[in-house]
């Protein structure tokens, strides 16, 4: 039996935790051959503070109205602390109170939520500059008259609304005004504008395309940003073939063993080969190369270029697919060995190709999807900010 217990740790920590057993139910995020790391410095690159935890924007100013709320009520020091996260749990009470609402974090649980929201945006309080030196001033609830909160949140941070958080008006709407802010504290963020910034400040409808690099306002940013999205686009195609041939693989023992509980597993990693190849034919006669995408990735996490074992395996596996025609390229004896070698070196004694009880345990998709960058997510949080600017402050749940 495999299990994750709580030891010593920081709020960073678990949530880093939470987002791997998350991981577990998303495809896209599943890492059999260890490409992991590059995916997530390109979201960082890309989508900077966020996480595949995330759900809706509002959860920035709720959080720290939350701590807003506590303070108002003279509590300091751990009392704070204690008040902050009750408030998050009568938030949740009230939100789920509210017919309609989608992203609610906690709903299941109640007051007894464990995770609370304050853990999982942490980051992107902090990347925001949302939350940052202690004892700015904050508007009161009450009057408008100041109040000072330990947590150090932002001087121009919207006012809670009265009576929160029994109250919360509109759930997770966005009032213009509210929008403005978080639209503000966005194009705020350090470092190089990314396409998380350039998507804030010049969109103005919701997005909808389902990869990134499908939404044509992408095709309009400045040549840095384009050229980041190409590189994300170019990896997650070609680490996509991968990642599929690895699950045909072990389809195939899976059937050769006699495992019946997934149907047809090897006709259908057959199939979408195949539509990967097509897939892969239209990136174009000539690609960025790995060298090139590696060394982007390495920007914002530096042990990239470190991680001898993935950069020995995508450079094996980027020169087949340059040499190889796509459609036979998949059912090359050199790109299955070099495929099944890499699963094996990373999971050992866990390998499905040499451990009965996980091959028996597979469920059909083992990180099959394509990687998205947590495109998902970061295009909820910019709808949310996109709408509360079309809006005329009327909150809407």
């Amino acid at each position: 039996m495999s299990f994750v217990a709580w030891l010593d740790h920081s709020t960073e920590d678990e949530r880093r935790v939470r987002e791997m057993i998350r991981s577990f139910d998303q495809p896209e995020t599943q890492d059999a051959l260890g490409f992991g790391q590059v995916r997530d410095a390109y979201g960082d690159l890309l989508f900077p503070g966020t996480s595949t935890l995330h759900t809706r924007a509002k959860y920035l100013l709720f959080i720290p109205w939350c701590s807003i709320a506590a303070a108002g009520r003279g509590y300091t020091g751990e009392r704070l602390e204690r008040a902050s996260r009750d408030n998050e749990r009568r938030l949740i009470q009230t939100l789920s109170s509210i017919p309609g609402v989608h992203g609610l974090i906690g709903g299941r649980r109640g007051w007894t939520v464990r995770n609370l929201p304050s853990g999982t945006y942490r980051t992107a309080l902090e990347r925001w500059h949302i939350q940052g030196d202690n004892d700015q001033d904050i508007p009161s609830p009450d009057d408008g008259e100041l109040v000072v909160a330990t947590h150090g949140w932002h001087r121009r941070l919207p006012a809670p609304p009265l009576d929160f958080p029994e109250r919360a008006p509109g759930a997770f709407a966005l009032t213009y005004g509210e929008a403005e802010y978080l639209q503000g504290r966005l194009l705020s963020i350090d470092g190089p504008p990314s396409l998380f910034a350039y998507l804030a400040d010049h969109c103005g409808r919701a997005l909808e395309a389902p990869r990134l690099w499908k939404e044509p306002i992408v095709e309009q940013a400045p040549p840095h940003i384009r050229d980041d999205v190409q590189l994300a686009e170019t990896f997650s195609t070609i680490a996509h073939g991968a990642n599929l041939l690895y699950n045909y693989l072990v389809a195939r023992k899976y059937e050769q063993d006699g495992w019946t509980t997934v149907e047809n597993p090897v006709e259908r990693y057959e199939a979408r080969l195949d539509d990967w190849a097509v897939k892969l034919r239209e990136l174009g006669p000539s690609w960025p190369s790995w060298r090139d995408i590696r060394t982007r990735a390495a920007d914002e996490n530096g042990n990239v270029l470190r991680n001898v074992s993935l950069n020995a395996f995508a450079e094996a596996w980027f020169s087949l697919v340059a040499q190889e025609e796509p459609h036979d390229l998949w059912r090359s004896d050199a790109a299955q060995t070099l495929v099944r070698s890499r699963e094996v070196s990373i999971k050992r004694l866990q390998s499905r190709f040499t451990n009965p009880t996980m091959l028996s345990r597979w469920g059909g998709s083992s990180g099959a999807g394509a990687f998205e960058f947590r495109w998902s997510q970061a295009r909820q949080l910019l709808n949310d900010v996109i709408a509360g600017l079309r809006s005329d402050d009327v909150a809407v749940a």
